[in-house]
C-alpha cells in the first residue's frame, strides 16, 4: 500500500487534487484552494458569519483599524480560506515559513489584501528536542527563543505560557551562526507578558522585513480568538454550537460516536485528546473528560478541577482563559459553521473524516440548520492539503539572513517556486510521503512510499 492509496481510502478529495495539478504550476494549485469561493453555507443569514464578524471586529479593529478590518472581512467572505497549518511562532521557523510562503504565492496570484492564518497556540513550547515555537534552528544551530529552561518549555503551553519574557535567541553549545545576530535585530528588545503576545509582536516586526512594502497582510488569528469566538456562539442559546454542548442528548451522542469511531478507525484519523475544551490549571494546559454533566480533569492530580458543563462557568472560564477550545470545537466555530475552508497540512485531512463522522451522527434534522451542517461536512471543498507543500530551503533561509537587493524575501522565493509543477515544488509530495501518518496507515512506521531520501538542510531544520 503507498501513500495515494491511503489518500484514496481516507480522503480522495486530497488525492484527486494532487493527480489534477501534479504537472500544473504549484502557484495554480495555491490559487485553487483560495479561490474557490465559499463552500456549502447556511441560509442568508448566517449566524456563524455573524458571530465570526463580532468577534473579529471587537480584536482587530484596534491594531488593524476598524475600516481595514471590515475591507479585510469583506475580502474574507468572497474567499474564506483559513491557513490552518502552522502553529503560533516566529514567521521564520521551517514549516512556519512554508506555510507562509504558499499563502503569499495566492494571495499575490489573485491580488489579495489579506491572507488569513489560524494558528494554534496550545502546543508545547518543545514538542521534541529542541523543536517547537520555543526554539527556531538557524544554519543547524538550536536557538532557545526566549532563554528559558528546558523543563519550563516542556511543560508549558504557548497560550498559557505567562511570565516576563523577551528574544533572547541563545544558541546551544555556545554556537554563535551569523543568522542570530540579524534575528535578533528583527524581532527587537522589548518585554512581554506573554509568549502569545511576543508571537504576534515580533511576526509583526518579521513581516514587514519579509514583505517590504507588499500591501498582502497576514491575519493572525490564534487559540484567544477562537475562545472569543466560541463564547459569541455560546452566547447564543439556541445556536448550533449551544446545542451542542449544553444539550446532554446531544452533546452524549457525539462523545460516544467518537468513542466508537475510536476504536473502529486508525488512531490518525481521530484526534480528540480532550473533550471539548483544555483546562489551564497552574499555569499548564491540562486534558479533560466528559462524565456525565461535568468534566474532569485526567491525570494524577489529587484534587482533579471539575467544570460543570452549564452556560455560565463555561462562558466565564473561557473569558478567564482558564478554558480553551479544543481543535475539534475551534475548528467548527470557525471553519464548518461558516463555510470557510480550512487549508491544513498532512493530519489534518484525516482527523476530518472522523470529525465529520461524529458531528453527522449529531444531526436528527430537528432544527432548520442541521441540514446546512450536513451539506458543509459532506462538501469535498471542506478542505485542502497546504503545509508542506512547498519545504523551505537553503536559498530561503539565505535570503533571509543576507536579502536580495531590490526584492523582498517573499517575492524572491514566490518567484523562484511559483512556476514549478506541484510535484516538483513539492520534492515529489514528501511532505505526505514521509509523515507518520501514512507510515500508520500503511503499516510502515514512520515514513511510507518507499525509500525515503535524506532532509535536506532546510530553514530550521537540522541537517
Amino acid at each position: 500500500m503507498d501513500y495515494m492509496t491511503v489518500l484514496d481510502a481516507h480522503c480522495p478529495e486530497i488525492a484527486d487534487s494532487l493527480r489534477d495539478y501534479a504537472h500544473r504550476p504549484v502557484c495554480d494549485y495555491a490559487v485553487d484552494l483560495v479561490d474557490t469561493g465559499p463552500i456549502q453555507t447556511f441560509v442568508r443569514e448566517n449566524p456563524a458569519r455573524r458571530h465570526f464578524e463580532v468577534t473579529f471586529s471587537r480584536l482587530y479593529a484596534e491594531s488593524l483599524g476598524q475600516d481595514t478590518a471590515k475591507v479585510a472581512l469583506q475580502e474574507f467572505w468572497r474567499r474564506p480560506a483559513l491557513h490552518s497549518g502552522p502553529h503560533l511562532q516566529l514567521y521564520v521557523e521551517e514549516f512556519t515559513f512554508s506555510a507562509l510562503l504558499f499563502a503569499y504565492l495566492a494571495a499575490r496570484a489573485l491580488d489579495l489584501r489579506f491572507m488569513w492564518l489560524l494558528s494554534c497556540s496550545t502546543v508545547k513550547m518543545e514538542t521534541r528536542k529542541h523543536h517547537g515555537p520555543g526554539w527556531l534552528v538557524v544554519q543547524s544551530v538550536p536557538l532557545n527563543v526566549f532563554g528559558l529552561a528546558r523543563r519550563r518549555l516542556l511543560r508549558s503551553n504557548v497560550c498559557s505560557l505567562r511570565q516576563p519574557l523577551r528574544f533572547q535567541l541563545d544558541p546551544v553549545d555556545n554556537a554563535s551562526p551569523s543568522g542570530a545576530k540579524t534575528l535578533r535585530r528583527w524581532a527587537g528588545g522589548d518585554d512581554f507578558d506573554r509568549a502569545v503576545s511576543a508571537f504576534h509582536a515580533g511576526n509583526d516586526r518579521l513581516w514587514s522585513y519579509l514583505a517590504g512594502s507588499r500591501l498582502v497582510k497576514p491575519v493572525l488569528l490564534d487559540d484567544d480568538f477562537l475562545a472569543e469566538l466560541v463564547l459569541e456562539h455560546l452566547q447564543d442559546r439556541y445556536g448550533f454550537l449551544s446545542r451542542l454542548v449544553f444539550d446532554p442528548e446531544r452533546r452524549k451522542r457525539l462523545h460516544d460516536v467518537i468513542g466508537t469511531l475510536r476504536s473502529e478507525l486508525p488512531e490518525a484519523t481521530i484526534r480528540y485528546p480532550t473533550d471539548m475544551f483544555w483546562l489551564v490549571r497552574d499555569g499548564r494546559t491540562r486534558r479533560l473528560q466528559l462524565q456525565g454533566d461535568c468534566l474532569v480533569e485526567v491525570g494524577p492530580a489529587a484534587d482533579p478541577a471539575i467544570v460543570p458543563i452549564e452556560p455560565e462557568p463555561i462562558t466565564r472560564m473561557l473569558r478567564q482563559r482558564t478554558l480553551y477550545p479544543n481543535l475539534f470545537m475551534g475548528y467548527l466555530a470557525a471553519g464548518i459553521l461558516t463555510g470557510a475552508r480550512l487549508l491544513g497540512g498532512v493530519r489534518q485531512p484525516f482527523y476530518m473524516v472522523g470529525f465529520s463522522q461524529a458531528l453527522i451522527a449529531t444531526l436528527d434534522g430537528t432544527h432548520d440548520d442541521d441540514a446546512a451542517v450536513r451539506r458543509t461536512l459532506e462538501d469535498p471543498a471542506r478542505h485542502g492539503w497546504a503545509m508542506g507543500v512547498v519545504p523551505a530551503t537553503e536559498c530561503d533561509e539565505q535570503r533571509l539572513i543576507d536579502p536580495c537587493c531590490g526584492t523582498t524575501v517573499m517575492d524572491a522565493a514566490a518567484d523562484q517556486i511559483g512556476g514549478q509543477p506541484l510535484c516538483t515544488a513539492s520534492h515529489r509530495f514528501k511532505a505526505i510521503r514521509t509523515h507518520a501518518v501514512i507510515g500508520e496507515l500503511t503499516g510502515g512506521g514512520s515514513h511510507a512510499g518507499g525509500s525515503v531520501e535524506d532532509r535536506s538542510v532546510l530553514l530550521g531544520a537540522e541537517p
